[in-house]
């Protein structure tokens, strides 16, 4: 999977292309038109994205988008260096709606996390702060940072946020 940079036309492509996923699991197109897809569209439409701030979508070699965030570079107090945060994830209906195995969820959770790390290295940051959706995902969440911490990472979580401090300049495997 890849990290793309979405602009207006590009987030009114992956809705369309979400709801036709909602229509074939019968989810009706009303559950799926939820306020964080028109905030993100109007971000897109009004906010020039440049270096600091973009929305990023992480698409398969098929072209289908499974999440989509929020990402800005900035230096933070109490951070040493530039630090990604990357904000309310939104994934495809067929996470969101049970549709999808823990299989499927678990391989997309790392994807996400290893393409925002591949994305802070790359925009020079040294932190990757990545907010989920609500503190009911700290179950995940400790998971990913016991699995970061194996890995030698310096990773933590508290609330909904998964932070790793003091990045690796080579890309994760």
């Amino acid at each position: 999977m890849r990290l793309v940079r979405l602009d207006a036309n590009g987030i009114e492509s992956l809705l369309e292309a979400w709801r036709l996923v909602g229509r074939q699991s019968g989810i009706p197109d009303e559950d799926l038109d939820d306020s964080n897809h028109q905030y993100a569209l109007g971000i897109a439409r009004e906010n020039p994205q440049d270096d600091r701030y973009g929305i990023f979508g992480l698409c398969d070699e098929m072209g289908g988008y499974h999440v989509y965030c929020h990402v800005n570079l900035a230096n933070l107090k109490r951070s040493f260096g530039k630090t990604l945060r990357c904000l309310w994830p939104v994934v495809s209906p067929y996470y969101d709606f049970g549709c999808a195995s823990d299989e499927d969820l678990h391989f997309l959770l790392t994807n996400f996390v290893n393409g925002r790390q591949c994305l802070a290295q790359e925009k020079g940051a040294v932190n990757l702060k990545l907010h989920f959706g609500s503190a009911s995902d700290r179950p995940f969440l400790q998971k990913v940072v016991e699995a970061l911490l194996e890995q030698k990472l310096e990773a933590l979580s508290y609330g909904a946020w998964l932070e790793i401090k003091n990045l690796p300049r080579s890309t994760p495997t």
